[in-house]
């Protein structure tokens, strides 16, 4: 299991909707990591042994 990583959907602002810099994006929403990546042990990667 990865701890802390949570996955996240951003949509870009508009250009008024910007107020500092690189103000360029806002959270839709925010999944907590074991609901937004597989667990390791089910990736098939051979250089990761679960």
């Amino acid at each position: 299991m990865r701890r802390g990583a949570a996955g996240r959907a951003f949509q870009v602002k508009k250009p008024d909707e910007s107020k500092y810099k690189y103000d360029y994006y806002k959270i839709i929403t925010t999944s907590p990591g074991e609901q937004a990546f597989r667990p390791m042990s089910d990736g098939n990667c051979p250089l990761v042994k679960g």
